[in-house]
């Protein structure tokens, strides 16, 4: 048996199976310093976009309410909307008293008198039908997403 010199145990140590030295060459660590330079800024976008994902939720919702207040209005008839004006949800549901007011959505229900070739045009009563417009809007935080529905009566 061979005796190792306190030199030769050390640099059979740093040795593995095969005769090449361990450890991370400099190439390496730069390597795998730009690899991570690149990788960590991607995920940061992918994951920036999360404090406004309740943003397409709640334009979703406040679709849904305005389409639901209509439903609840289709059956009605001409004599049935109220004048033209303009008017709150508390307004508008004595009148018509399917709507349904959540307080923690702002109602701007419009009626306007229209004639039957120019529907985007208002006029003075008597008319041939009444154009009602709500726009519902609601809190999403720091701002308001709101939506337009209207039809004819």
């Amino acid at each position: 048996m061979r005796n190792l010199t306190m030199t030769e145990s050390a640099e059979s140590q740093n040795k593995i199976p095969g005769g090449r030295e361990a450890g991370f060459t400099l190439l390496e660590i730069i390597m795998a310093i730009v690899i991570i330079a690149i990788v960590v800024p991607t995920f940061g976008v992918v994951f920036s976009g999360l404090k406004d994902s309740k943003a397409p939720e709640s334009a979703v919702l406040v679709t849904f309410i305005s389409l639901q207040q209509f439903e609840a209005i289709a059956g009605k008839t001409y004599a049935d909307i109220p004048a033209s004006g303009t008017y709150d949800c508390a307004t508008f549901q004595a009148t018509v008293t399917e709507i349904i007011c959540d307080a923690s959505y702002t109602y701007n229900w419009e009626v306007q008198n229209v004639a039957a070739g120019a529907l985007d045009t208002p006029l003075v009563p008597p008319s041939t039908f009444k154009k009602v417009i709500l726009t519902v809007t609601g809190p999403t935080g720091g701002y308001s997403i709101s939506t337009t529905n209207s039809t004819i009566f």
